[in-house]
């Protein structure tokens, strides 16, 4: 598994998740291009800028991207905390990429002293999701509405202390 940067080359992969009934059905369904497009300039800019951290996830070198991984800050409740997202298109899934994928930037955020601990909040109707964060050591919290893109998510909060 490998993680590049992302960029303008990975707009097609945006597209490619945010229009999909299968990755989109608990965020409230697909998205239409103009939120697309509104999404891939944040993803753009979260990574030139460094203020977040969006990577690319390959299988392999040179192999077409599987997916997306992102570490950034985001407002919660009366405080600002450090999420942690993992999307692996259908095709890809269940290989392991986005526990790879994880795994990886937990362990450079490790590295880089990024945050104090990483949350995650996936669907409520995810169990696979689920099993991922208990797996990666994640605590299980509460019950949560999360806002993803403007769309209201209902989820679970998890958190792992770095």
């Amino acid at each position: 598994m490998r993680l590049d940067d992302f960029s303008t080359h990975d707009f097609a992969l945006v597209e490619t998740i945010l229009s999909d009934p299968r990755m989109m059905d608990d965020f409230g369904g697909v998205f239409p291009p103009e939120k697309i497009e509104k999404v891939q300039r944040h993803y753009l800019a979260s990574t030139e800028s460094e203020e977040g951290w969006v990577f690319t996830i390959r299988p392999s070198e040179g192999a077409e991207a599987a997916g997306l991984a992102f570490l950034w800050d985001r407002p919660w409740r009366d405080d600002v905390i450090t999420e942690l997202v993992c999307q692996v298109v259908p095709e890809y899934q269940r290989r392991g990429l986005a526990a790879e994928a994880a795994r990886s930037v937990i362990a450079r955020a490790r590295l880089e002293r990024r945050c104090k601990s990483v949350h995650a909040f996936p669907p409520e109707s995810s169990p696979a999701a689920a099993a991922l964060c208990a797996a990666l050591g994640f605590a299980k919290l509460d019950r949560c509405d999360v806002d993803f893109a403007g769309a209201r998510l209902r989820a679970r909060h998890w958190c792992l202390t770095l």
